[in-house]
């Protein structure tokens, strides 16, 4: 094994390894969900009291466990930080610390100044591996719904120091050549990032190149379609860098059916039974699993190779229930303590990572009310691609009030498993935006909103929304629709 390191390098010890986990029997869905109420109370333990988690490294450990708690939070039917929520408490103070860890740097005039604040912002442990912190810190951050002038800043911060190769290194300073542990912790930072509406385009045209030169090439070895650490040959191909690969891939807009994932699968598949870490993610490397996880969740590829096909998600889940700690932990990683490992675990255990979107469009309205008895309507015509046209969404409540949608800001359409559309098969049943325009005809309000399709006739549909203007949110409501139908659409039906 090479003495470079990879993954989250800075906040680990490699450990000894024991044999290869191999339960006879796959684990069940409620095992699973025991595994995560435990793994969640253990980590809601460790938080300390100034609102991060670990002795070191604080910044990442805790933004991984910001993610954690804060996407079990809408699994609960909570936003991160409504104040009602399960987790509101170890959220709320776990932001506020990372918000006093900001490093600012003035880029008044710089290209990658996209909101024209003239502001940047990173975060780093003791002025190293900003790359792995600043893009662990923006998934949380961009993951809690708040925070959009920070999330801009933080993207671009990414954007001025994305190196030549489209890539990034460690300490951001396009610091030359790139590695694909760094790329593969800020792509997933920009692609939470870019679901909550920041503007991260100008940097997936240099991160596309960075895929196709990262990839090793297929010339019939056993490294075909792996990344590489930082070169396409360098000797250090394996499923970790590879799963970070296919996320990149599809954050830059390919799918399931571009060749350069297939090519990325196909290397999974080839080294999936290796008996050791490194390529492979055995007997319990939970970081390898993570970003394994990342990428094919994100394109949403079930299973994997042929004759027979491997169900990747059992396999993990089994592995991952039945290694863990009676205390609720996981054991240390190949590249991380217990902390790390169980953030890794329980994020796998969930999926949780960043579904890339569906083509499509969604259409309907309806009526939702406000905890204090308010109807709220609405109605619209959103298309899952934001480029394109036409976007319309029209709110109405209270007293005349009303917002009206200028610009469609992010688009993201999924399939919840939760959710059972019938008829049609639209490919998704959810889409998630944001977007800015009027409120009662002032300019500058902001909106987000949820709607999903449960099927005919509407009665089981949702609709979340929430509405700000300067002076703050004006308008909170979730529910089913009490009137109205949404409608999920094929691209090809329009």
């Amino acid at each position: 094994m090479k003495t470079t390191k990879i993954g989250v390098l800075f906040l680990a010890l490699m450990v000894g390894m024991a044999g290869i986990v191999t339960p006879t029997m796959a684990a069940t869905e409620d095992e699973i969900q025991n595994s995560i109420d435990k793994g969640v109370v253990w980590l809601l333990g460790q938080q300390n009291v100034d609102g991060s988690w670990g002795s070191s490294d604080q910044v990442a450990r805790t933004g991984f466990a910001l993610v954690k708690l804060e996407d079990r939070s809408r699994e609960k039917g909570f936003e991160p930080l409504d104040p009602t929520g399960p987790y509101y408490d170890a959220i709320s103070t776990g932001l506020d610390y990372l918000m006093t860890q900001k490093n600012n740097e003035d880029i008044t005039g710089d290209p990658s100044d996209k909101n024209s604040n003239g502001n940047a912002i990173s975060f780093n442990s003791g002025g190293w591996h900003q790359t792995y912190h600043t893009g662990i810190a923006l998934m949380a951050i961009a993951n809690s719904g708040d925070y959009a002038t920070d999330v801009q800043d933080m993207v671009d911060w990414f954007i001025k120091y994305q190196n030549p190769d489209g890539g990034w290194r460690y300490t951001g300073d396009n610091q030359n050549p790139s590695d694909n542990s760094n790329v593969g912790y800020a792509a997933l930072g920009l692609g939470y990032a870019e679901q909550y509406g920041a503007d991260i385009g100008d940097i997936k045209t240099g991160l596309s190149s960075y895929v196709d030169y990262i990839q090793n090439d297929v010339d019939g070895d056993l490294d075909d379609g792996g990344s590489g650490y930082t070169g396409p040959n360098d000797g250090w191909v394996n499923i970790l860098k590879t799963g970070n690969l296919i996320f990149e891939a599809g954050l830059v807009g390919d799918t399931a059916e571009s060749q350069r994932v297939k090519d990325a699968a196909d290397y999974i598949v080839r080294h999936w039974n290796d008996n050791n870490a490194d390529p492979g993610w055995r007997p319990h490397h939970y970081q390898a699993m993570y970003a394994a996880m990342k990428g094919l969740e994100s394109l949403q590829i079930e299973k994997i190779g042929s004759a027979p096909e491997i169900d990747w998600y059992a396999e993990f889940s089994t592995v991952i229930v039945a290694t863990q700690n009676v205390d609720g932990s996981w054991p240390n990683d190949y590249w991380g303590d217990s902390m790390l490992s169980t953030v890794w675990a329980l994020l796998t255990l969930e999926k949780v990572t960043i579904v890339q979107s569906a083509p499509g469009f969604m259409t309907g309205g309806g009526s939702v009310f406000t905890k204090d008895g308010v109807r709220v309507t609405h109605g619209f015509e959103l298309n899952c691609d934001r480029t394109q046209t036409p976007n319309n969404l029209e709110i109405n409540w209270g007293k005349g009030n009303k917002f009206h949608l200028d610009t469609l800001v992010s688009a993201t359409c999924i399939d919840d498993l939760a959710i059972e559309p019938n008829p049609p098969k639209a490919g998704f049943d959810t889409y998630r935006g944001t977007g800015t325009g009027e409120y009662n005809g002032v300019a500058g309000a902001t909106a987000k909103w949820i709607f999903t399709d449960a099927g005919e006739p509407g009665k089981d549909d949702t609709a979340s929304i929430e509405i700000s203007d300067a002076n703050g949110v004006i308008l909170t409501v979730s529910g089913k629709l009490d009137r109205g139908n949404q409608q999920a659409h094929k691209s090809k039906e329009k």
